[in-house]
């Protein structure tokens, strides 16, 4: 009767206290059993769904990029592969192209553009490598199709924070071209947990543009600037301040596994007279869960162009080099110091300009042969004598 169960049987009178006592002792070892078997089973669950997170806690999508400019018949295309963590600190674009062209955040603060140099024949000229800083969180010097796949699918948790502040189009040089950079943005996301924004109003903003000309390479006088100057009194005069200059919307999501990607979005850049002039598309075509990044090697010997080494007063927009050792050096390095050194030092923006070469020579050798004539004329007369 005892072995029966948790409770007393029906038959047995209430109040007895004997039995009660040894219903309860036999009553206590099953409850522990269910309780460790309960937590045993808990901590398998916990431990297997972290294993389950950990070796697939990065995205991977490939799809297509489209860009079509005024006219059907001028289209590009690219197919491209993105890898992003959960929280995107990690993350790398790929074009899908031979040689393929990726670029990846290298922390601390650091983005690396590499790529391989073929000849027109398609002979290997070797390595390339770009290295860039974030500007305020933001990648200026990444090229326009990888930032708008970073603008997409990895810059959720920047994004997020820009609602209403200066964010710029993904479009063009954004060190040589002033209209992207003069815009703040009107963001909206699915839910506050989600990294990917689903619109983005980019609106023009006169009081952005003196500060955006700050942002842009720097160049000599010239038909550069003029053709600046002349953007900038365009801008002013034909722009009115919250005007809409471009527009990313998704257009269709992707459910992978209860996490909500785009599939389709769209970016459509406006000119003056608010007529579309650009059209950039992306298709997913797979999307999968994977573990962790994987980013391109550093190549063991690589040309260097360093984008981090910038010195507006000196006119740095950049220092080359080559590496020999496969490694990124810090920017504070002695190595990195000493070319921006000596890039300032001999900067070319701060030099007469060459077409006054030649006349600064001819009054060189004016001045000498004015300096020397006295002693052969007198060396002459004294030969004659």
């Amino acid at each position: 009767m005892l072995q029966q169960g948790a409770c007393l049987p029906r038959n047995h009178p209430p109040g007895s206290g004997e039995d009660l006592r040894l219903i309860t002792w036999l009553r206590v070892p099953v409850s522990l059993s269910c309780i460790l078997r309960l937590q045993t089973w808990l901590w398998l669950t916990a431990v297997c769904s972290q294993a389950n997170v950990a070796s697939n806690d990065a995205i991977e999508l490939r799809g297509t990029l489209t860009q079509q400019m005024f006219s059907p018949d001028s289209v590009w295309r690219q197919g491209f592969r993105i890898q992003r963590n959960a929280d995107a600190t990690e993350w790398c674009i790929e074009s899908v192209t031979t040689p393929p062209r990726s670029a990846f955040y290298q922390s601390p603060n650091t983005i690396v553009t590499h790529s391989k140099i073929l000849t027109a024949t398609g002979k290997d000229h070797g390595e390339y490598v770009e290295i860039s800083s974030l500007w305020e969180g933001f990648p200026l010097d990444l090229g326009a199709e990888y930032l708008q796949l970073w603008t997409a699918f990895c810059a959720g948790k920047y994004l997020h924070e820009r609602h209403d502040q200066w964010l710029p189009i993904p479009y063009g040089d954004l060190r040589l071209d002033l209209f992207p950079l003069a815009t703040r943005a009107k963001l909206t996301f699915l839910s506050d947990s989600n990294p990917y924004p689903a619109r983005i109003d980019y609106l023009f903003d006169h009081s952005l543009l003196k500060e955006a000309t700050k942002l842009l390479k720097l160049q000599s006088p010239g038909i550069y600037l003029d053709q600046r100057s002349e953007t900038l009194r365009v801008l002013k005069q034909h722009y009115a301040s919250a005007r809409t200059a471009a527009v990313f919307q998704v257009t269709q999501w992707l459910n992978l596994k209860g996490h909500e990607l785009p599939k389709e979005w769209t970016l459509e850049i406006y000119g003056i007279n608010s007529a579309c002039v650009c059209v950039v598309k992306w298709e997913t075509e797979s999307a999968t869960w994977i573990n962790g990044v994987t980013k391109p090697s550093i190549p063991q010997v690589a040309k260097v162009l360093d984008k981090r080494v910038r010195h507006v007063q000196k006119g740095v927009n950049d220092v080359s080099y080559t590496i020999t050792n496969a490694v990124i050096p810090d920017l504070h390095s002695p190595t990195v110091m000493r070319l921006a050194v000596r890039a300032a030092r001999d900067d070319v923006y701060t030099l007469p300009p060459a077409r006054f070469t030649w006349i600064r020579g001819l009054l060189l050798m004016l001045l000498a042969g004015l300096l020397l004539a006295p002693f052969f004329w007198v060396k002459h007369r004294t030969n004659n004598i």
